[in-house]
This record gives structure tokens, C-alpha cells and sequence, in this order.
């Protein structure tokens, strides 16, 4: 019996979903043991199973945005866990959060109106700092 064109794309996209669990259980379990690196993770991940076929600016956009997303139920994870454990000390956070917030909508804005070559070296070079500084 020949399947439909629906019933194969069906079965590519669970098969995709496969392929996503080890990734996003390696994403998680980073950004749980550093607090950060997860997205790192994810972008490279989405990179390769995002399709392309809205042009490489868009694609380059959706990764970014789509990594943003992902982000947010690990740090939620993390934080959940951190607290359970008395990890967290809400004083040292709390001036943080709205800065970070405010920053993160900005940052969201400006997505689409930054060169995507442009974006890829800013991030690139911050993924540099981040390591060299964390060596030291």
C-alpha cells in the first residue's frame, strides 16, 4: 500500500522529533549544569533541522528567535530545581530581572532590522569573550 504524501511527511516530522530528543536533553542538561550554553546547543541544533525555504536571512532569523523560545522552559527547569535546593538567593537577581526583560524585548525588536552576517559575528565573538573569560 503507497502512503500519501501527508501520511510521509507525517512520519519525517517524528522522525525529526527523534532526532531532537538526545539534542535538547544535552541543551537542558547544560544550561542546567553551567546556566547558560543551552541555547548555544539548541541554535546549532535548530541549524541543521530548521529547513531553509525562507531564504537564509529568514532561516538565520527563525533559528535565533526559535533558540530564544527553547531557552525558556530550560532556565525555567534549572531555576525550579536551583530554588528546590536553596541554590538561589532572590537579592542577588531581583535588580536584574526588569533590565533583563527590557533588554530582551530590544534585543527581539532589533532582530529584523540587523544584518544577519552582522548578527552571526556579534554572537560568534560574544561565544568567544564568554569562554576566554570564563578560563581565567
Amino acid at each position: 500500500m503507497k502512503k500519501s504524501r501527508g501520511e510521509k511527511t507525517e512520519r519525517k516530522g517524528r522522525g525529526r522529533l527523534y532526532h531532537l530528543i538526545a539534542p535538547g536533553l544535552l541543551a537542558g542538561g547544560i544550561n542546567g549544569l553551567f546556566g547558560c550554553g543551552g541555547g548555544i546547543i539548541t541554535m546549532l541544533v535548530l541549524s541543521r533541522y530548521l529547513s531553509g525555504d525562507r531564504g537564509d536571512k529568514e532561516r538565520t532569523r527563525r533559528i535565533f528567535a526559535s533558540t530564544v523560545l527553547s531557552v525558556i522552559p530550560m532556565s525555567l527547569g534549572s531555576a525550579i530545581v536551583y530554588g528546590t535546593l536553596g541554590a538561589v538567593e532572590s537579592e542577588d537577581v531581583l535588580p536584574l530581572i526588569l533590565p533583563a526583560l527590557l533588554g530582551g524585548m530590544a534585543g527581539a525588536l532589533l532582530l529584523s532590522r540587523i544584518n544577519t552576517g552582522l548578527l552571526k559575528k556579534i554572537f560568534s565573538a560574544l561565544v568567544i569573550w564568554s569562554g576566554i573569560r570564563l578560563m581565567m
